[in-house]
């Protein structure tokens, strides 16, 4: 029924979403009803506009009403989820555990992921181990998540030269990068492996912070190195993968 509205759970919102959930259903009540909720909840305003003296003092006060306390989240996400057939969050599975919780009557989707990283704790963005795409294999009743995004598009762009969006699993020529073998090897069944290399001397392609992954690369084409260490990384879905070089097993 809508996605990211900046009033989410606020009275307002949720009167629009009661309205238009009656509306889709009698058009079709046959699939269940949802809204994908953004990260970020704020406090009904409160601000007495005849008291503002200047654009800044309004900026202030309005900025002052997001939400930070994740029980407060959870209420805001209750009163959404009183009204949705399945809860659907973007960048919200550091707070899975506590909205199952309150919420244990009702599924959660992840909308949109990232493809690499993920939240932990109060943090919407944080650099660590886990990867969301794994969520559903340890959370019953997480259903599954999308990555933001698959493909490569126009818009969005993080700034010029760039022409849109360039933090996806894969470019707009079919090319895929590495992060889409690392998904490959959580859902295919038929064995795979893919090897990447580290290689901080890609150049940048404009990618928004934390839609992005390390800097993986699929060549062997290190002239400017000699005798040093780089990482590299190894992804599959099989019991045991052997990685030579030069003949010679590590």
């Amino acid at each position: 029924m809508g996605n990211e509205v900046e009033n989410q759970g606020q009275e307002s919102m949720l009167k629009i979403l009661q309205m238009l959930k009656r509306y889709a259903l009698s058009l079709d009540d046959t699939r269940p009803v949802s809204y994908a909720m953004n990260p970020h909840f704020k406090r009904e305003s409160d601000v007495n506009l005849s008291a503002i003296k200047d654009i800044q003092q309004f900026v202030d006060e309005i900025s002052d009403t997001e939400i930070y306390d994740n029980r407060e989240r959870v209420e805001r996400i209750s009163g959404i989820a009183e009204l949705v057939d399945i809860i659907s969050c973007n960048y919200q599975e550091q707070w899975y555990s506590l909205i199952h919780e309150a919420v244990p009557d009702k599924l959660i989707l992840g909308t949109e992921l990232y493809q690499y990283f993920m939240g932990n704790g109060e943090q919407m963005q944080n650099f660590t181990e886990k990867n969301p795409s794994l969520i559903p294999f340890e959370k019953p009743y997480c259903i599954g998540g999308m990555i933001w995004t698959g493909y490569d598009y126009p818009g969005e762009s993080m700034g010029y030269p760039a022409k849109g969006w360039g933090g996806a699993l894969i470019r707009t020529n079919n090319e895929c990068r590495s992060g889409f073998y690392l998904i490959q090897s959580y859902w295919r069944e038929e064995p795979m492996v893919h090897f990447s290399v580290m290689d901080y001397f890609l150049a940048d392609e404009g990618i928004k912070e934390h839609w992005d992954m390390p800097a993986y690369a699929d060549h062997w084409q290190f002239s400017r190195f000699h005798k040093c260490l780089i990482p590299y990384s190894i992804v599959s879905n099989c019991e045991e993968v052997a990685l030579y070089l030069n003949g010679k097993r590590f």
